[in-house]
């Protein structure tokens, strides 16, 4: 976890993922208008951001990559690869954010809650 990271607190981040989902903003929008025939790419994001930076180096040398909507559902928030993601400047690209991660609910499920039974019941 990075200090920029921990620094930001949980009911911080369900407002940033639920301001992001309603919005659902389409960057780079300038690349056409996105129809019935756009390819659409979906990458599941974790928290590995070298795995990333890596991906999205290969996808940019694709060819017809800029004809594309790139669409990147997070299980986290991390403004790290927030920025990576938001650098793309080769295709149209969408984030959405699962509102119910163990890192905005830790102590509730799908974290772990006191109620839960014992892991080794």
């Amino acid at each position: 976890e990075t200090v920029e990271q921990s620094s930001i607190n949980i009911s911080d981040i369900v407002l940033k993922i639920s301001e992001a989902n309603i919005h659902q903003a389409i960057h780079n929008s300038f690349y056409g208008p996105i129809t019935n025939i756009t390819v659409i790419i979906v990458v599941q994001v974790h928290n590995r951001v070298g795995y990333l930076r890596n991906l999205l180096s290969s996808l940019s040398l694709a060819v017809g990559i800029e004809t594309t909507l790139l669409i990147f559902s997070h299980d986290v928030w991390d403004e790290e690869i927030n920025r990576v993601v938001r650098s793309i400047d080769f295709t149209q690209t969408l984030q959405i954010f699962y509102p119910f991660s163990i890192q905005t609910h830790p102590n509730t499920f799908p974290g772990e809650s006191p109620l839960d039974c014992p892991r080794n019941a």
